[in-house]
């Protein structure tokens, strides 16, 4: 299904024997707390009103049916970001609406609300019709955005990691929208500090609530916040993803000994659990250059040593796992480094004479080219696996403080540095590089300056 679209009877007579779900948001209103356990009647776009139409479709391609079905409102539980709402037919949870807020001018306003129906509501063609009176406020999907929409393929792509995917992430989605491209990307985030793959397991058996989790809609202009207390499963039944990405803590990233069977046994629990197919794929992270046990900086040897390690165990986790490709992001860094300007940069540099490393404390990417340069080889990485070769260069973001305000970047680590017409080049050369040579580190001067 398209969130915020509405399908056509001809659409879903194509897809036979498939599951059909489309939403459409007629009008929203408000929803108020006195509505819970009320049954919802009427299907016009009038007050207090909910319901679908629930159609078959036969192995002749025929829909039939088409009567009207109430539901109930089963419960509204609401916390301080997020509001989930469940509506139920006399069987089954049909319809899952989750809405979340911002502030403005002291006043909350509810921005906008994800339809979902679960994977149990199989071979239906569902028009919602919302509009209840109350006190909370839905937005509906504007008809530009949804037409957008309607048009392109969009890939859904979860996250289990840290920080670190935050900084490679966050500006994929409006990367990639300026790429001429019939394809969108959206991200969610499950990010827990410093967590490694060991860690993802245990809060996988305990279904502990570990996670931040922020979610990237291509349609809309900006990161939102949903939670700081999600699971891996119920991040999972958001949405059906199509790539699931893992990649191990900074700390532990060097060893190979501590990604199994870690990986594997987080692979075949999520498989099992989810009831459609998915692509998993691996994400090698740069190589810090502090060493946590003093505080000093490493050697040059010394970090592109731990690249190396870093990238061989991300090498060795596609070959032996069904992980289905591997993102170099490391790499793709470590090829910006062979550059002296561009090594420079990073908040960094003021503690350590001056060269950046790319970092904001010789960790983390800091905002601006080094976590531009991460995004490239992410956007080449996930699109390469549906046969899209894009123009990478066909972007030409200027990722500064203008670019960032009101996108809710995650996390952000410092102010942007380093990003303008020709380094943002040079970061997709390292990018691309990085791609086709994920295990070697290319010296991108004589790529950027032959002579």
């Amino acid at each position: 299904g398209i969130y915020g679209v509405q399908e056509s009877l001809d659409l879903a007579k194509q897809r036979v024997g498939a599951e059909i779900k489309t939403y459409t948001i007629v009008s929203g209103r408000r929803l108020e707390n006195q509505l819970v356990g009320k049954t919802l009647t009427q299907c016009e776009a009038s007050s207090s009103a909910l319901c679908y139409r629930k159609y078959s479709v036969g192995e002749d391609g025929v829909i039939a049916g088409g009567e009207t079905i109430a539901l109930t409102l089963k419960y509204i539980n609401i916390n301080d970001s997020i509001i989930p709402v469940v509506w139920s037919d006399e069987n089954d949870v049909i319809i899952k609406v989750e809405s979340f807020r911002t502030n403005a001018s002291s006043t909350v306003r509810w921005k906008d609300a994800i339809i979902k129906a679960p994977a149990s509501a199989k071979n239906l063609c569902v028009n919602v019709q919302l509009e209840i009176e109350g006190y909370y406020h839905f937005n509906h999907v504007d008809s530009v955005n949804a037409a957008q929409l309607a048009k392109k393929k969009v890939i859904r792509v979860l996250s289990i990691g840290n920080s670190y995917s935050q900084d490679a992430l966050a500006y994929v989605p409006f990367i990639t929208r300026n790429l001429g491209i019939d394809v969108d990307l959206d991200i969610g985030i499950l990010m827990q500090s410093s967590a490694s793959l060991r860690m993802h397991w245990d809060n996988w058996l305990n279904e502990t609530e570990a996670y931040t989790y922020n979610y990237k809609y291509s349609i809309y202009g900006q990161w939102y916040k949903f939670s700081e207390k999600k699971s891996i499963k119920q991040v999972l039944e958001l949405h059906d993803w199509d790539i699931v990405l893992f990649q191990q803590g900074s700390a532990y990233a060097h060893l190979l000994n501590t990604y199994q069977p870690y990986l594997n046994q987080l692979i075949n629990a999520i498989a099992a659990y989810v009831n459609y197919p998915i692509k998993f794929a691996f994400y090698a992270v740069q190589s810090k250059v502090v060493d946590s046990a003093n505080g000093t900086c490493y050697t040059d040897a010394k970090i592109e040593e731990r690249w190396q390690a870093i990238a061989n165990n991300a090498k060795a986790m596609i070959d032996t796992t069904v992980c289905e490709f591997l993102i170099p992001v490391g790499t793709a860094i470590q090829n910006a480094r062979t550059i002296a300007g561009i090594k420079a940069l990073g908040s960094y540099a003021a503690h350590n004479n001056g060269i950046g490393w790319l970092t904001y404390e010789g960790v983390h990417l800091q905002e601006g080219l080094p976590c531009q340069i991460a995004a490239y080889t992410m956007v080449l990485s996930i699109l390469g696996q549906y046969g899209l070769s894009p123009q990478i260069n066909a972007d030409g973001t200027i990722v500064d403080s203008t670019f960032e305000a009101g996108l809710s970047i995650p996390s952000p680590h410092g102010s942007p540095v380093g990003s303008d017409a020709a380094n943002i080049l040079i970061a997709q050369k390292c990018a691309i590089m990085a791609v086709k040579n994920p295990l070697v580190i290319t010296d991108m001067n004589y790529i950027v300056n032959p002579t």
